[in-house]
């Protein structure tokens, strides 16, 4: 392996040894961290038939209309004979490694470093702990998100301007199809970006071979959009259209965030960060980089923006396709291009500039204000333009760069010796348990078998601490994701149906606690008042006959509700997770 790497050229093998250390600690770093359950398990559990739904089942069909690539991973890996939680940390593993190699590959290809872009995937894995409680609205990625088809798409994305970055077209092109697969709205819209990025690069690339980038680009994606579509996805039935429009305005969370002081800096932030592309595109980096980050960050930001300002006039089609989440893009981008521009400068302010970046998501953490890192992004940008026209276009030639030089021959070896002291320091950190993994997950896996059917699940709660113990639990109705209803309209009347008969809760009507959240969220009022939700008072006051008749209307085998309720069932299964959390399951 290291006279392998010694052969290749020094820019080459560079980057080769930025990948592989970033991937290797970022795979491990998704692998020993990892929390949650992905959707993308439970989703292959229902598909695989280790769920045991029927073919009429909700949640199958659920699974069956949203097909992609990281559910497809899933069910392979399920196929391949892996456990739930070995898939589930697998899927955070590979995540992870995309996350940072692609992060890191990116900061030494704007930063023309070595050294500062090891250190910075070396900072970014110290950072990656914070990533699960990291949202969207940040410029820090999130790697240790659950992985799903929009943040795995993310990742990719991130990884093709990296590759472009770095000059690797044809790479470029193959990562843009995966991102098709992974997510096809993203993926499409990417290309869209990078074909047009090459188009305005002031004719770096010829007429006959743009054309034959076009033609690769538009090949790929069309036989990802095949597969997408092999695999299942939208059945083209619609729901009622009264139904459609009451989801989006009263259910949906993605299309109603509401512009705060937090998603204005966002905006402000993707304008700087497109303002210093602007500014670079015939400077220091490939112009075709820098045009991509310009039109990444320009069109976000329209798009975001126009679909807020237009919202209450937009037509279903629009709606569904949600165009507001395009500014996810350039705020991903965010943290390691700036991170790599002040790194390239490789004086002092650089590297104070790349430390505050890196330090703004702790400080944001741990200070519970997570403003502090869109202000960061901005204030970073300002001063490298303030202090740009003294450092001029080209680089000076700093102690890093003579660091780069000195350790130039020692590259293979002294990369892998890091790279195994890296993995060992690693996986020395204490790892996080997944809760299928708890001692008492497996008995209520078995009993969950023993029960054989569906479970009506009383509140989000339940349903996300059961599942998380027992990801295969089949459920009637899994009300912490509603989100899957505009993709499968025709399942809306169902849907409806459920909610007002099983949950007391008018589909047209919902109360206060659950409008724009994507799920049924309901909360008991303080004891002193004594109210309570309308799904507990409803299920508090059936019969045991009237149990009976719901069971077989709606085909569930079992009822699962919080321990402090008090059904007119018996013989109920006690579920304690924690001193002050606990749930119990009937069996009808």
């Amino acid at each position: 392996m290291i006279l392998a790497m010694a052969s290749l050229r020094p820019r080459t093998l560079d980057a080769t040894l930025v990948i592989l250390l970033a991937a290797t600690g970022g795979g491990l770093a998704g692998w020993r961290w990892c929390e949650m359950m992905p959707h993308a398990v439970t989703a292959a559990a229902a598909l695989t038939g280790l769920s045991g739904y029927g073919p009429d089942a909700i949640p199958l069909l659920a699974a069956k209309g949203s097909p992609s690539l990281v559910n497809t991973l899933a069910i392979g890996l399920l196929r391949a004979g892996l456990s739930m939680t070995e898939a589930a940390r697998l899927l955070f593993a590979l995540q992870g490694g995309l996350y940072c190699a692609a992060a890191a590959l990116l900061i030494h290809a704007l930063s023309g470093r070595l050294t500062t872009a090891l250190a910075a995937a070396g900072a970014f894995l110290v950072l990656l702990p914070l990533a699960g409680g990291i949202d969207y609205s940040d410029y820090m990625i999130l790697a240790l998100g659950p992985p799903t088809h929009g943040i795995l798409a993310l990742g990719l994305t991130l990884a093709a301007v990296a590759t472009m970055a770095m000059g690797w077209i044809a790479v470029t092109v193959v990562v843009l199809v995966m991102t098709s697969l992974a997510h096809p709205l993203m993926g499409l819209y990417a290309s869209a970006l990078f074909l047009a990025a090459l188009w305005l690069a002031d004719g770096r690339v010829t007429a006959g071979g743009w054309l034959r980038i076009v033609g690769f680009t538009f090949l790929g994606n069309g036989v990802a959009l095949t597969v997408i579509l092999a695999l299942g996805g939208r059945d083209g039935s619609d729901g009622p259209d009264d139904l459609v429009a009451r989801y989006y305005d009263l259910w949906d969370y993605h299309r109603n965030v509401p512009i705060d002081n937090m998603l204005g800096l966002m905006c402000l932030q993707c304008a700087a960060m497109g303002g210093l592309a602007w500014f670079q595109r015939n400077r220091q980096w490939r112009p075709s980089v820098a045009w991509m980050l310009v039109l990444a960050a320009a069109s976000g930001l329209a798009l975001y923006l126009g679909f807020h300002i237009g919202r209450d006039v937009l037509p279903s089609s629009l709606l569904l396709i949600m165009p507001n989440r395009f500014i996810n893009i350039p705020l991903a981008l965010s943290f390691p291009v700036l991170v790599g521009q002040t790194l390239r400068r490789g004086d002092g302010l650089g590297l104070g500039l790349a430390a505050g970046l890196v330090a703004a998501p702790l400080a944001a953490q741990f200070s519970g204000v997570a403003l502090i890192q869109p202000v960061a992004a901005c204030v970073a940008v300002a001063i490298l333009f303030a202090t740009e026209e003294r450092q001029g276009p080209g680089r000076t030639d700093s102690w890093l760069d003579r660091v780069d030089r000195r350790l130039g021959r020692c590259r293979p070896l002294g990369s892998l010796v890091l790279m195994i002291a890296a993995m060992g320091a690693l996986w020395a950190q204490p790892g996080k348990p997944l809760a299928a993994e708890q001692p008492a997950a497996l008995g209520l896996a078995r009993h969950v078998a023993e029960l054989g059917g569906p479970i009506l699940a009383a509140d989000t709660e339940t349903v996300k601490v059961l599942t998380d113990l027992v990801p295969q639990a089949p459920l009637t109705l899994n009300i912490a994701e509603l989100d899957f209803l505009p993709y499968i309209p025709a399942m809306l009347p169902r849907v409806a149906t459920i909610l007002g008969e099983l949950y007391a809760v008018d589909f047209t009507d919902p109360p206060a606690t659950t409008l724009r959240r994507g799920a049924l969220i309901l909360e008991d009022a303080p004891l002193d008042l004594g109210t309570l939700t309308p799904t507990r008072a409803h299920w508090e006051r059936l019969s045991r006959a009237q149990w009976a008749e719901l069971a077989r209307r709606h085909g569930f085998v079992a009822v699962a509700a919080p321990g402090r309720w008090r059904l007119d069932l018996t013989s109920p299964l006690n579920v304690r997770i924690g001193p002050e959390q606990s749930f119990r399951i009937w069996r009808l």
